[in-house]
């Protein structure tokens, strides 16, 4: 994804909400619901299926892709082509209160770490899709991960702290495991005096990093982390300090 992606997005959302804030319209949405909403796919395996439900009062058509799925240097999602995922249907129209098996095939198991892909269910704009005058509606967009790990596969979480550009400092996790984690919330905890619990979920995935920003009202040097994920809580080792990071 370029940096328009982004971009777009945040301009378009903000058009949405000008547009309701001067026109006095109502946004309505779908009742589009997949399940499940995270797949583990077994070591060897090849297969998947989720359900896709339609519980609104009209039709409703999907489109359904398959990307291969990375992060990039700030933990910021990455999709990109995937070669060899093959999805059936693409293409999808649910009656009102109408569900669906979409079938999936991975592409061939590769290397020793896990791999990692999204499935994105994106609405279609149909003739259907307005039926109320003034009302702006808002195309759902449904992403779902993936997995496929190889047998023994397992995280293995370091933190190191750093400068940021702007002259703060923010604490960067990096996976050198196999097999990513979903974090649910962690703790910077100093060396002295209160820490700095921080409620965001996110994935972080085999050989990836992420960077969590310190408080600017953090004084005391942070001394441990701690992450909890949804298999548990992990107090991750801190990594060796490169040369202009640190305290």
């Amino acid at each position: 994804m370029g940096p328009s992606g982004p971009r777009r997005f945040v301009l378009g959302a903000l058009a949405v909400l000008a547009a309701l804030s001067a026109f006095g319209a109502s946004a309505g949405a779908s009742a589009l619901r997949v399940t499940p909403i995270r797949v583990e796919v077994q070591a060897g395996k090849q297969f998947c299926s989720l359900s896709i439900a339609n519980d609104g009062d009209q039709p409703v058509s999907v489109q359904v892709r398959g990307y291969r799925w990375s992060k990039d240097e700030r933990g910021a999602d990455v999709l990109d082509t995937a070669v060899g995922f093959q999805i059936n249907p693409t293409i999808v129209t649910l009656k009102a209160q109408e569900s669906r098996l979409i079938r999936c095939s991975l592409p061939p198991a590769e290397g020793a770490i896990e791999q990692t892909w999204r499935l994105v269910f994106d609405e279609l704009l149909t003739p259907v899709s307005v039926t109320v005058p003034g009302e702006i509606r808002a195309l759902l967009r449904i992403s779902v991960p993936v997995f496929r790990a190889p047998d023994g596969a397992s995280p293995d979480i370091s933190w190191t702290l750093v400068r940021t550009p702007e002259g703060g400092q923010s604490v960067v996790l990096t996976n050198s495991g196999s097999r990513h984690i979903r974090a649910i919330s962690l703790e910077l905890k100093p060396s002295s005096g209160a820490g700095q619990r921080v409620e965001r979920g996110f994935y972080l995935l085999a050989g990836g990093h992420f960077e969590i920003p310190v408080a600017l009202s953090q004084a005391s040097p942070i001394a441990e982390v701690l992450i909890q994920t949804d298999e548990g809580s992990i107090t991750p080792s801190r990594a060796a300090v490169s040369a202009g990071a640190g305290q």
